[in-house]
């Protein structure tokens, strides 16, 4: 009995300090009620714009291409070799660093009730070759605020891609020149229409400017 006793006091004990505990949460709460302020995140963006490079069906004719990209002051030229199947150790070789231009794996993509239409599922790893690291791109399925909500389902198209080219800063202008085997095979000027970008809100740093834009490339 002296037991059971001694334990019920040390409860009580512990109630009381529970108690006590909760009115100072309670307080706290009203506190941040009365002016509440969000946190910022550390998530970053860049002012830059994104260049994609397309051929049909992201098949490259055979052929050495170079691709020089201006912008501003800012200029590069990358070579590369496109071979029938394309390898997968194929390397693209730029003579600046700033602008950036990488082999983009081409996928085929299907969102609701055509998600998977025309897509073998059943091919599992050996549906795609990422051209970039010869990994395979596999099947990638997804769902998220892009598609509205809805099942999105990409498989990767073996020997296949684009080039993505990401431009530094929010230059006015940006002229891309591609030739195949020294013969022109494609390019154009973009003008970017640069959007505002705030990734942690209004309120919150940083800000950034953002433009993309599509180019068409003769295979």
């Amino acid at each position: 009995m002296d037991r059971m006793i001694e334990r019920r006091s040390r409860l009580v004990g512990d109630g009381a300090g529970v108690f006590v505990v909760a009115l100072s949460v309670v307080a706290l709460v009203a506190s941040a009620d009365e002016g509440c302020t969000l946190g910022c995140t550390e998530v970053g963006c860049f002012d830059q714009t994104v260049v994609t490079l397309q051929t049909p069906g992201g098949v490259w004719a055979a052929g050495t291409y170079t691709i020089e990209v201006t912008a501003g002051s800012l200029a590069t030229v990358c070579t590369f070799t496109a071979t029938d199947p394309m390898s997968a150790q194929a390397q693209l070789a730029c003579s600046m660093a700033a602008i950036q231009v990488i082999f983009d794996p081409y996928s085929i993509c299907a969102t609701g009730d055509n998600a998977g239409a025309g897509i073998d599922a059943t091919s599992g790893d050996d549906a795609g070759i990422d051209v970039a690291s010869g990994d395979d791109a596999g099947i990638d399925v997804a769902s998220d605020d892009e598609a509205g909500g809805a099942i999105v389902i990409c498989q990767g198209v073996p020997s296949a891609f684009d080039l993505r080219v990401t431009v530094p800063g929010t230059s006015p202008q940006i002229t891309i020149v591609v030739t195949r085997d020294g013969q022109p095979a494609g390019g154009g000027v973009l003008v970017p229409q640069y959007r505002l970008v705030q990734p942690n809100g209004a309120s919150c740093g940083p800000t950034c400017h953002e433009a993309t834009g599509d180019m068409v490339v003769g295979a």
